[in-house]
């Protein structure tokens, strides 16, 4: 879902909050634009999360954020938090951590089975002389 049809889905349902301290801040409200710095995502935030202490109308727009469903819960500054929705489905692995793993395990288990053979056939080679010793005594 993107960020406008969350915040579609969202403005239908939103209480009127007279009072509110937010009305025409939004900008400080929003989430981070991906060409932001996080400096100013952070500046921005911090200047709302401001604004929502000591707002009127904290407690109406409280009730309506834990109202709506997590999925349905617009990202950014609401209700005197920040809300960081995670993104659908499963997390993604780092690109090269599965692929270097397995490839670590298996370098191991070939110097594993390169000791294991080893010392098989050094011991192999200890039994045919005990063995050869034995014979020609």
């Amino acid at each position: 879902m993107s960020t406008l049809d969350a915040l579609l889905d969202v403005v239908g349902a939103a209480p009127a909050l007279p009072g509110a301290r937010c009305r025409g801040r939004h900008h400080l409200f929003d989430e981070a634009r991906p060409d932001e710095a996080p400096q100013t995502v952070d500046q921005r935030h911090a200047q709302a999360l401001m604004l929502c202490s000591d707002c009127p109308a904290l407690a109406s727009c409280e009730q309506f954020f834990l109202s709506l469903k997590p999925s349905k819960r617009p990202p950014g500054v609401i209700a005197g938090r920040i809300n960081q929705p995670r993104p659908a489905g499963r997390p993604r692995k780092a690109a090269g951590s599965a692929r270097s793993a397995k490839s670590t395990a298996l370098e191991q288990t070939r110097e594993s089975v390169t000791r294991t053979s080893a010392r098989g056939a050094q011991h192999d080679a200890e039994s045919q002389e005990r063995q050869g010793c034995r014979g020609s005594v």
